[in-house]
């Protein structure tokens, strides 16, 4: 699998402080069919850029979030890359 067989959305939000956008991911798996990620948040870390937040729940006992979806290995590399070069794109159509 390569980054352009990734199809990513990537809605930009403004005058949040760190946020950037969300983004919604299709990873294609061939016949077994897709999987769809949806409501990733796209924040910037200063020093670090861009940075993918792929979806979580808060807890109801403690408030803590947790994960709904783990990616692990070369895709969550690929990911990133396919979101943050969207998200590059539409701020320079933008211009």
């Amino acid at each position: 699998m390569t980054i352009d067989d990734l199809v990513v959305e990537v809605q930009p939000v403004s005058g949040k402080e760190k946020l950037r956008a969300h983004a919604d991911i299709l990873i294609p798996l061939g016949a077994p069919g897709l999987i769809q990620l949806l409501g990733c948040s796209v924040i910037e870390q200063p020093g670090k850029g861009l940075i993918v937040l792929l979806p979580s729940r808060k807890g109801k006992t403690d408030g803590q979030f947790f994960d709904c979806v783990r990616l692990l290995g070369p895709i969550r590399q690929l990911v990133t890359e396919a979101v943050s070069r969207e998200y590059a794109r539409l701020k320079n159509v933008k211009k």
